[in-house]
């Protein structure tokens, strides 16, 4: 009989888990747990919550500035993105904050638009002649007789998709909001336009429009987004391109307008969410390491439950002011993650606890306690440290003795080519 998944405790057909996950630089395929975890855990839970805190939480900056490629949705290699609230190009001579995106490495890049400037006056901005015609016609495309717009709305990592339809009347009533409304767990098929509403970046007054005026943008993946504050807007909005998109022309010889290194990203983050993607990966590591079975004792069950669903809490140590902790993973590595299993001190003399260390992109330890056993455990008395090279997707596992040696060499490298080169 097919033994339990580990986090759910239900016994569904599993499917491959990275230990580390792919999106940090963990897709290394001797990594990965074959017969742990099941498919509703893997695809429905976990990959919605690491794609949100991947891409827009303050994470996402580290792996686009430090990252050069990462796993995409494909299982190809691709270079890392990130998803903020939005992110601005502050345009000096208009005054209007126009949408752009970041790749890996800061590179800002500014999306094809056109936004609607007070008095109605359509201006277009485009990264280069070629984007802005074919984003003028998908546009237009789209500026059919029935719209569908589409909202989506976040509830922690689950979202629904609110659908709303408007109606062409004429060119004197332009796009009504018609009764038809639904809400759907699953996102509709394409053609559609989507809604965002305005995210206000600093030094900004909100509702100032002047600044942030209602547009319709081009993402980079092709989606058509109008950002707006209501629905009423959008179809304003989208009732004057019906009227006024042929008057845009782009001639051959236009000049794009860069965007701008110093960005606006609104980014935003969920401390608990960052937390269970964290103790999932220490708890994927025991499992890799030390073996399923020892994850499936009841040991575990308060940091599984909050792995999967968010409930309760973890037994988080905070860093901050402790020397020794600050220190247990040696200096910071370029190019790696650090973690490290080990076995602490229980609540009693005869009880243990298994304790995870993590340190990613060289930033802050983190310290969690993932497991209280009522009894000493011998699979925890020695620490087992596991060293993943972000850059070539290369994880390994090593003693804490190995690790210090590792560690100095790694250190001493910057040092060594430097003099190569003299």
């Amino acid at each position: 009989m097919t033994e339990p998944c580990i986090y759910c405790g239900e016994r569904k057909p599993f499917t491959a888990e990275h230990v580390v996950s792919a999106g940090i630089g963990g897709d290394d395929p001797d990594w990965m747990l074959t017969d742990c975890v099941c498919g509703d855990c893997n695809t429905r839970v976990f990959s919605p919550l690491e794609n949100k805190i991947f891409r827009s939480s303050p994470l996402a900056l580290a792996r686009i500035f430090l990252q050069p490629h990462t796993r995409g949705r494909t299982g190809k290699s691709s270079a890392p993105i990130m998803q903020p609230r939005a992110s601005y190009h502050d345009d000096a001579q208009t005054g209007i904050m126009f949408e752009q995106v970041m790749r890996a490495g800061g590179e800002p890049v500014m999306l094809p638009q056109i936004a609607i400037a007070p008095g109605g006056k359509l201006l277009a901005n485009i990264p280069d002649v070629e984007t802005g015609k074919a984003f003028i016609a998908a546009v237009k495309d789209r500026l059919v007789t029935r719209i569908r717009l589409v909202q989506k709305i976040r509830d922690g990592v689950e979202a629904r998709f609110n659908q709303t339809m408007l109606e062409w009347v004429d060119n004197a009533t332009g796009y009504q909001v018609t009764d038809e409304r639904e809400s759907t767990l699953k996102a509709p098929d394409e053609p559609v336009i989507w809604v965002e509403e305005p995210v206000w970046p600093a030094g900004v007054e909100e509702g100032d429009y002047t600044r942030l005026p209602p547009r319709v943008f081009q993402r980079e993946r092709g989606q058509i987004s109008c950002r707006a504050a209501s629905i009423r807007i959008v179809a304003g909005l989208l009732s004057i391109l019906h009227v006024g998109i042929d008057q845009i022309a782009i001639p051959d010889n236009a000049q794009p307008v860069a965007a701008q290194a110093h960005v606006h990203p609104q980014l935003s983050f969920d401390i608990k969410s960052y937390d269970r993607v964290l103790a999932k990966i220490g708890m994927n590591i025991c499992a890799k390491l030390i073996g399923a079975d020892f994850v499936r004792q009841s040991g575990f069950n308060r940091v599984r439950d909050y792995i999967r669903t968010g409930e309760g809490a973890i037994m988080k140590r905070p860093v901050t002011d402790n020397d020794q902790a600050r220190s247990a993973l040696g200096p910071q590595l370029k190019n790696h993650h650090v973690f490290m299993i080990c076995g602490g001190p229980g609540k009693d003399a005869d009880s243990q606890c298994a304790v995870f260390f993590c340190r990613l992109y060289g930033g802050p330890i983190e310290i969690f306690r993932l497991a209280e056993f009522p009894a000493r455990q011998r699979e925890l008395n020695e620490p087992r440290v596991v060293v993943v090279d972000y850059i070539v997707e290369r994880i390994t596992s090593m003693s804490l003795a190995d690790y210090a040696l590792f560690a100095v060499q790694n250190a001493l490298a910057p040092i060594e080519d430097f003099f190569a080169g003299v």
